[in-house]
């Protein structure tokens, strides 16, 4: 088993990081509202946005599987 198999991390961690990648997709829609963005950057953003909600959907898997209420810690 390699290193990376064995790390484990506590529910607080993982709500921190849930919450940072909440924070991170709210902010990425407000900026997209920006007239004067490229479409690259739009592009970029959205691509930003889609993997912060995989990740995110992953993490409420998680605390969904152990019985975790992330609003409640």
């Amino acid at each position: 088993m390699s290193d990376t198999e064995k790390m484990t991390f506590s529910a607080n961690e993982l709500i921190a990081i849930s919450t940072a990648l909440q924070t991170q997709i709210e902010d990425c829609q407000e900026y997209l509202k920006d007239p004067k963005l490229t479409f690259a950057d739009k592009a970029q953003l959205n691509q930003v946005i889609q993997y912060s909600k995989s990740a995110a959907a992953r993490l409420d898997t998680i605390f969904k599987e152990n019985g975790i209420n992330p609003q409640k810690i």
